[in-house]
């Protein structure tokens, strides 16, 4: 392993016994990443994101194949799982002092840390309440602020905005990517797509245990998604023979005024055309795919069943 590569999965396997016989959790998955990078961990529920964020922190040992770190040290590793693990006899602020200090940092140092991810998190009043206190997403919380605090290379996160507020879930976010700008690697499993579309590097995606993409967002979206939405407006009122001349050059029509329309990627200018041969059109607005998009499309095709 080089120094640029903070992961490196090769050819992972891992299977479980279910009432029905062995399941099959990954499949033969190998993949590298580097440094500095942060990665949307993406997939179904039962697709393996947990199972292989659980054998890179070294929870759970692959059947075969193996996961290597670029890390020369446990407290360089930062872990949130979507199971809480949670230290109950301690409050929320010793739950996350203790990761940076055990970590090697002296006392004056995780207290910063402890403080700063707390901050980060919205639990900055709550550090001397004991966790059997908390909600759900509280912890969930904590959790995140734990895997946050310290001087960490690589960061695992299972679902870390669940329970978050949106200005909360941002605020992270964008640490994150900070992060990441500074040299950490950090792998994001989450089904929240639209909140972090615009701060990953790149996309791995699984599907049934096996890696079925692996690339950058924009490749991504225009390798999944075959759709985009144009909206246009006109003047005067579209006639039922108008609109199904238009629906030709449609997937669907989602509204009448202004007009829009779902249309085939690349396609929308012969939907333009067809309305400026109708009335005067007085604006144009096309609206590109995301993540999500991209992904819903993915599994309505059916790719990989």
């Amino acid at each position: 392993m080089t120094t640029q590569h903070m992961v490196v999965a090769e050819h992972v396997c891992r299977s479980y016994r279910g009432p029905a016989g062995p399941v099959t959790a990954l499949d033969d998955v190998s993949f590298t990443l580097a440094a500095g990078r942060v990665i949307l961990l993406l997939g179904a529920n039962g697709a393996g994101k947990s199972t292989l964020v659980h054998i890179a922190c070294q929870v759970l040992k692959p059947d075969s194949g193996r996961i290597s770190l670029g890390i020369t040290r446990g407290s360089e590793l930062g872990w949130c799982s979507q199971t809480q693990m949670i230290d109950w006899w301690a409050t929320v602020y010793g739950n996350v002092y203790l990761g940076p200090r055990l970590g090697g940092s002296n006392r004056k140092e995780a207290a910063a840390a402890a403080r700063a991810a707390l901050e980060l998190v919205g639990l900055a009043e709550l550090g001397n309440r004991h966790c059997d206190s908390l909600s759900g997403g509280q912890l969930q919380r904590v959790q995140v602020a734990r895997a946050l605090a310290g001087r960490k290379k690589l960061i695992f996160l299972d679902e870390p905005t669940v329970g978050l507020d949106a200005d909360t879930s941002l605020a992270l976010l964008d640490e994150l990517l900070e992060r990441a700008r500074a040299g950490a690697t950090v792998v994001i499993a989450t089904h929240e797509l639209d909140l972090v579309e615009r701060h990953c590097d790149e996309v791995l995606l699984l599907e049934r245990g096996r890696l079925v993409d692996h690339t950058v967002p924009a490749e991504f979206i225009r390798g999944w998604s075959t759709e985009e939405v144009a909206e246009l407006s006109h003047e005067g009122e579209l006639t039922e023979e108008q609109l199904a001349t238009l629906k030709r050059f449609a997937v669907s029509i989602e509204q009448v005024r202004p007009f829009r329309a779902r249309v085939a990627r690349g396609q929308s200018h012969r939907l333009l055309q067809a309305l400026s041969a109708m009335t005067a059109v007085t604006g144009f607005r096309l609206e590109s795919p995301g993540l999500r998009e991209a992904f819903l499309k993915y599994r309505e095709n059916g790719v990989g069943e």
